[in-house]
């Protein structure tokens, strides 16, 4: 059993599950390019 299904009043109500998975994978690509662009100068 799970932490939120013992305490189900820490649910968020407004929690919708993401549509699609492919998400994440869209989240890891911009986090990757921003890691390349934000390294600074040594």
């Amino acid at each position: 059993m799970s932490w939120l299904e013992k305490h189900p009043a820490s649910r968020n109500p407004d929690y919708v599950k993401p549509a699609n998975r492919d998400i994440m994978k869209q989240v890891d690509e911009i986090l990757d390019y921003a890691n390349d662009v934000s390294q600074p100068d040594s």
